[in-house]
């Protein structure tokens, strides 16, 4: 019986291949036990996205910045100043958020919707059970992540959109840290890593990026 594969299954096998490896894996790392080379350039297209989706962003970035020739320092400034020009910010908080530095406050920028963690009904499993019996009949639950939503103003249940050139996304730590649960990569989502609020207003000092999914996952939303 053939193999049932997803990018998720991909990606967290290269994973664990690079944490025995203790660097980010190359094609002729993959052993039989693994999906085959050709799978994973069908899945992710090339071999630099599927490290970045396995979280070994620095080594995708290099693997490309080597395989391109070098770019005059002034055209490389050039291209710069051209991307961040066409960098789109689109607020998934649910609040109205500005952004604080030492020149002051930026505009600010209204939400689109509000993406969330959406989580299975609880369940009781056996082994939960029993441990309810000792702690007092206190009952002792688990969930599983379903999903992740985008409500809209209007309370419209939407997709999560997918990554686009240049466009990046400020949403909750949560939704930020269990993307890659689904298979997306994180590298366009940013979260407010230090705020406050006022007036109904987020305040943003610092802005977080989850650039591995190996790092811990926050459960604030």
């Amino acid at each position: 019986m053939a193999k049932s594969y997803s990018k998720r299954i991909l990606s967290d096998a290269l994973a664990n291949l690079g944490n025995e490896l203790g660097r980010a894996p190359r094609q002729k790392d993959l052993t039989l036990e693994m999906a085959s080379r050709s799978t994973y350039l069908r899945y992710f297209g090339d071999w630099k996205t599927a490290l970045e989706y396995a979280g070994f962003v620095d080594s995708a970035a290099q693997e490309k910045q080597e395989e391109q020739p070098a770019r005059p320092a002034e055209d490389n400034c050039s291209i710069v100043k051209e991307a961040t020009s066409e960098i789109k910010l689109i607020n998934l908080c649910g609040k109205p958020i500005t952004f604080l530095d030492r020149n002051g406050e930026s505009d600010v920028l209204p939400p689109a919707g509000k993406a969330y963690v959406c989580f299975n009904d609880p369940v009781q499993p056996v082994a939960a059970k029993v441990l309810g019996t000792i702690i007092n009949d206190v009952p002792v639950v688990a969930s599983r992540l379903r999903k992740i939503t985008v409500l809209s103003d209007g309370g419209i249940e939407q997709k999560f959109p997918p990554p686009t050139n240049n466009t990046f996304y400020i949403v909750s730590e949560v939704v930020a840290r269990n993307v890659y649960r689904f298979g997306r990569s994180s590298l366009d989502l940013l979260y407010p890593q230090s705020k406050y609020m006022a007036n109904g207003v987020m305040y943003i000092e610092t802005l977080g990026m989850v650039y591995t999914k190996n790092l811990p996952i926050c459960s604030r939303q």
